[in-house]
């Protein structure tokens, strides 16, 4: 019988649970703690997780698990992280059959890593690199848990700091970037500034990362270190195997960065605000088209309009339709006006539901469930009217001269203080975008300006649709 070659844990009881039934646990509490559709499954190629123990960082990378599809069939998921304990010459893959952790075997193809060495100079196999190295080590349980399905792995820690070299490495990987494959990149943020320091610096280099372009992030990365800010070791510690997803993804069309959490060490222990890691994650995925034909948005406008008349007990009929659009897993606003004036406006970022499903619960909620209006009544139906909107994902900025006034909705955060505002408002009220930030701000997220000066700002693509008439019973 032939003898596995299995790599076994090494940082199992230490970064998480060395006991299967309490990792399993853990996992699922991490899990469910986090939004489970931010993006679209389908749309995923690619995720940025972090890689320190889950106590720490597991509720970010939860929430970069939880995006996927349970039941997703991938020929492989390749492996990706800058090794923590030697620095060599290219990118060494393991030929060893297997991982190990608490929850199993997992398989390693070992015939593509074998492959891919014989191609490429700058593809080697060091054993030593991969006994001790826990950024690989720490994803696995949560794809042994989360995916419904028989897992294979490319395991690739990164030890070359040369720009010239990892666009080498580029061109051997760039051909295993499909529809079939899953990259998952491993690397944590800044690493022991102070925690103002930390939320601030991450915010940047998370926005550097949305823009895709690797020399942008290496310049930033570079110019970080020159600041000399206390305690800053590094800005991203894998930022080797991110610049190797952005270097080849950066020529194709119809990619984007979507942030999806972030937190620091700062977070989880309250009394360590002085040296503290950052942990953000992220999904790259296939941008689609937010438009849709005259046809699906008049449904849209139908169904929700239905979903009112039906809450008080009134007929009103709508012929099915089929449409792609309608059916995608999106964010949405539903606008309630009666006699032209605003009764209720609810919706959510996070696409929880696909799009018919969420407009026909909003559209209730904004005629009856807005604190703001009095609610609506059966006689006021007769003058209803409704407005759509539907939205793009969000995209952290770091200067409020990135919003469009017109095209961009904002979303402002600082810690449990939250607020929106879509783009029509600060048209309709003939505001700039420092006016937007700052009514956002004040009228919907009660902070104060101080707050603002470190708050995180988001941006949102929209489009917007109404029927603007009365309809008769």
């Amino acid at each position: 019988m032939e003898r596995l070659d299995i790599r076994k844990a090494s940082v199992a009881g230490m970064f998480y649970s060395a006991n299967a039934d309490e990792l399993e646990k853990s996992i699922e509490a991490l899990i469910n703690q986090v939004p489970k559709k931010s993006v679209e499954s389908n749309t995923i190629r690619a995720l940025i997780v972090p890689h320190a123990g889950y106590v720490y960082s597991g509720q970010v990378a939860a929430s970069a698990y939880a995006q996927l599809d349970q039941d997703a069939q991938y020929d492989r998921i390749v492996l990706i992280g800058s090794s923590h304990h030697n620095r060599f010459n290219g990118v060494s893959v393991n030929l060893q059959n297997f991982y190990e952790t608490p929850l199993g075997k997992v398989k390693v193809d070992v015939e593509l890593a074998k492959e891919l060495i014989a191609n490429s100079k700058y593809i080697v196999n060091i054993p030593e690199v991969h006994k001790q190295e826990h950024c690989l080590e720490v994803q696995l349980p949560f794809l042994q848990k989360y995916l419904n399905n028989d897992l294979t792995i490319l395991p690739m820690v990164m030890g070359s700091d040369s720009v010239a070299e990892i666009k080498e490495i580029t061109k051997a990987v760039k051909p295993l970037f499909t529809e079939n494959n899953l990259f998952i990149i491993s690397t944590d943020f800044s690493h022991y500034p102070d925690y103002n320091d930390a939320v601030k610096e991450d915010a940047l280099t998370a926005e550097m990362i949305s823009k895709n372009n690797p020399e942008l992030l290496f310049e930033h990365l570079q110019r970080l270190k020159e600041r000399n800010i206390p305690g800053l070791v590094t800005g991203l510690c894998g930022w080797s195997s991110v610049l190797l997803l952005q270097f080849i993804v950066e020529d194709k069309e119809g990619f984007e960065y979507v942030p999806l959490l972030y937190q620091n060490s700062g977070d989880k222990l309250s009394h360590n605000h002085q040296r503290v890691v950052g942990y953000q994650s992220f999904a790259l995925v296939t941008k689609e088209d937010l438009e849709m034909n005259d046809e699906a948005r008049e449904y849209l406008l139908e169904i929700a309009r239905q979903s009112i008349y039906q809450y008080f007990d009134q007929d009103y009929s709508v012929p099915d339709y089929s449409h792609e659009g309608i059916e995608k897993y999106r964010g949405a606003f539903v606008s309630v006006y009666v006699k032209g004036k605003l009764r209720g406006c609810i919706g959510t970022f996070q696409p929880n539901r696909k799009l018919k499903e969420l407009v026909r619960k909003l559209a209730v909620d904004a005629a009856m469930h807005d604190y703001r209006f009095k609610v609506i009544t059966e006689k006021e139906l007769n003058h209803l009217s409704l407005e759509i909107s539907v939205l793009g994902p969000l995209k952290m900025i770091n200067s409020i001269d990135a919003i469009q006034i017109g095209k961009h909705g904002i979303y402002l955060r600082k810690g449990f203080k939250t607020g929106t505002f879509l783009p029509l408002v600060a048209m309709r009220n003939g505001w700039d975008a420092k006016q937007f930030v700052l009514n956002c701000a004040m009228k919907k997220a009660g902070m104060s300006e101080q707050e603002l000066k470190d708050a995180e700002v988001f941006i949102y693509d929209t489009i917007v649709f109404s029927d603007n008439h009365e309809k008769s019973m």
